[in-house]
């Protein structure tokens, strides 16, 4: 419990110095974790360790990711 605690805390305190800052490093280096993370999840599924409805989490991350991602691939067209 513990070291949830300290890993949320972790996660929680990067994201906070990362954001609002338009750190595109930051914000792509989100993307390819949100995508390592639902193939996680899903290897997790499909090997029977988590239930199928932990699909949710993969399916909203990866939802997020997408939008990222557009975000991105726009603010590098436009210069």
């Amino acid at each position: 419990m513990a070291r949830d605690v300290q890993s949320i805390s972790l996660i929680t305190i990067k994201h906070t110095k990362g954001r609002g800052r338009n750190n595109i490093a930051f914000i792509e280096s989100t993307v390819i974790g949100r995508g390592i993370f639902a193939v996680a999840i899903i290897g997790l599924i499909l090997f029977g360790y988590a239930t199928i409805n932990m699909i949710l989490f993969p399916i909203i991350d990866l939802l997020g990711a997408g939008w990222s991602f557009y975000a991105l691939r726009e603010v590098k067209k436009s210069g």
